[in-house]
């Protein structure tokens, strides 16, 4: 799956730019394709991930740090306001929904190769 020209045009250059900064040459990245309200992420394991801050709007990435490995891996969310405010949550597993709310980046520095027909 590839970055579409619609979720590039719905994050702002200046967040994605930030997301693609932190996340790193060695990262898999995937690009939301809305920003996300609630103040939940939920991953694909039981447990939510809590925003700390509840009423702000976030943009949500999810940044794959060993795309090659199996899950309970280390992971994050970036959440990135539209100010650059930033808060990074470790994880070791993805998002439930991956494949449908986040699109994988296909820019340069990203690394290609895992197979996400689980997610769907």
């Amino acid at each position: 799956m590839s970055i579409t020209s619609e979720t590039s045009s719905v994050v702002p250059d200046n967040v994605l730019e930030k997301a693609r900064e932190i996340a790193g040459p060695c990262s898999e990245l995937w690009i939301p394709n809305r920003k996300m309200i609630s103040p939940l992420v939920m991953v694909w394991g039981l447990n939510p991930i809590w925003f700390s801050v509840p009423c702000s709007e976030r943009w949500v990435f999810f940044c794959d740090d060993d795309p090659g490995a199996l899950w309970e891996h280390s992971c994050r969310l970036l959440l990135i306001t539209d100010e650059l405010d930033l808060e990074i949550r470790s994880v070791d597993v993805p998002p439930k929904g991956l494949t449908v709310d986040w699109t994988k980046d296909d820019s340069p520095e990203s690394i290609e190769g895992v197979d996400d027909a689980w997610a769907e």
